[in-house]
């Protein structure tokens, strides 16, 4: 993967950028969420032997929350879209509508229902799996055998659905205790439905490795952190994440939770933090566009450029038309690079902060890359911005208030 800032970077503290080298090296040495880049895999031989065992289930519906769900949507809409013989749903919100047509659209005898909660007690979570289970014991009876039809993912050490496997019987994979939610679609979270969809997590995880020692000397990495430090303290204080590419369009629905849930905080200078916006090209180039080009100048641009795609489409019509004669013997991803390098041209034009992200295609490695890199960016801004990127306070205060609504 590589890293283009499009600018002259802004000037930096020589001694800031070792303290963050310095930061980082320790963080992926000693800190305890370490584990976010160099994790353990103690469960891949369960999740084959469950993605054999429902290798013959056609609906796989992944429920969680925020975390627990956009990092594995990410993974299967980037890199099976339509998969010939499975459908994958995500379950990731209480609407009773959107449950009642998931429903009314599958065969639960043959669907497979994957609940992810770190905690365990994830209330929407834990509500859509009850209904589901009711739904199922008027098929099946109320002795019927769960193990048929779910599978759990939690903290190993303590939860909820860690007990409430062990009642009913279910199988259940692991949210390693120290990485939180938006940080865990690199584990069983990301991993099962990639093995259920026959894609080898195994392949994640050995990049998952590999590239997490690349960061720890990645100056790409530090330069960019430090630039978007700087941009901060100059007014950029809302950041867009903007892959052309419609395969990694929920990536940037990953990153929007990733960037507010770890940057937005409550210190003792005040609020702070760095607000994303979702975007993906061209589309957006037809809606967000003129906001980013002429609105106020407080926002820093990444773009995600993918090189080559895996099928081509050519154009070769002889319609009398400008536009069409313009695209002839051209390919259809022509004109989308072509959307890109013009809108970055523009951005060049008027003097607008942004930077780019190139990776060579889509493929699991690539989107395991931006994954970390994208991580490891959060937790070194973090850093700068002096904020804990792994709390979520006031998330946690809506969630116990949530509650009282709920008191009878």
């Amino acid at each position: 993967m590589e890293i283009i800032q499009h600018q002259t970077p802004l000037p930096t503290d020589a001694a800031l950028k070792s303290d963050l080298k310095n930061y980082f090296k320790d963080f992926l040495s000693n800190h305890p969420r370490k584990e976010i880049f160099f994790c353990d895999d103690p469960t891949a031989g369960l999740r084959r032997e469950l993605s054999q065992k429902h290798k013959d289930k056609t609906d796989f519906v992944h429920m969680g929350m925020g975390g627990s769900s956009l990092g594995p949507e990410t993974f299967i809409k980037g890199l099976i879209p339509f998969h010939p013989t499975k459908r994958f749903h995500f379950l990731n919100n209480v609407d009773s509508d959107e449950l009642a047509a998931l429903l009314e659209g599958i065969n639960l005898k043959n669907s497979l229902f994957y609940v992810v909660s770190k905690s365990g007690g994830t209330i929407e979570t834990l509500s859509l799996m009850v209904i589901i289970d009711a739904k199922l014991q008027e098929i099946h009876g109320a002795d019927y055998d769960r193990s048929e039809h779910f599978v759990f993912c939690t903290d190993p050490k303590s939860s909820y659905l860690l007990d409430l496997s062990k009642e009913w019987k279910v199988p259940c994979l692991q949210v390693p205790s120290d990485v939180g939610g938006r940080y865990s679609v690199l584990t069983d979270v990301g991993f099962f439905p990639l093995d259920f969809a026959g894609i080898d997590s195994n392949v994640v995880y050995e990049t998952q490795q590999s590239y997490s020692k690349e960061l720890e000397s990645s100056e790409e990495l530090y330069d960019l952190a430090l630039e978007v430090f700087e941009q901060f303290k100059k007014g950029k204080n809302q950041t867009v994440l903007m892959p052309y590419s419609s395969l990694l369009k929920s990536l940037s629905l990953w990153f929007v939770q990733l960037w507010a849930e770890s940057l937005g905080k409550t210190t003792n200078q005040g609020p702070t933090g760095l607000t994303p916006l979702f975007a993906y090209g061209p589309t957006d180039q037809h809606s967000q566009m003129q906001l980013f080009m002429e609105g106020p100048h407080d926002k820093l641009l990444f773009f995600i450029e993918v090189e080559k795609t895996k099928n081509q489409f050519t154009f070769n019509s002889n319609l009398d038309q400008k536009k069409i004669q313009l695209i002839k013997g051209q390919t259809l991803h022509d004109v989308l690079l072509a959307e890109l390098n013009g809108t970055r041209d523009a951005f060049k034009e008027k003097k607008l902060t942004h930077y780019t992200l190139k990776i060579d295609q889509v493929s699991p490695e690539n989107i395991t890359k931006l994954f970390l890199f994208l991580e490891a960016l959060t937790i070194l801004v973090g850093k700068l911005i002096k904020v804990d990127p792994f709390d979520q306070p006031g998330v946690e205060l809506g969630k116990i208030l949530c509650l009282k609504h709920l008191e009878k």
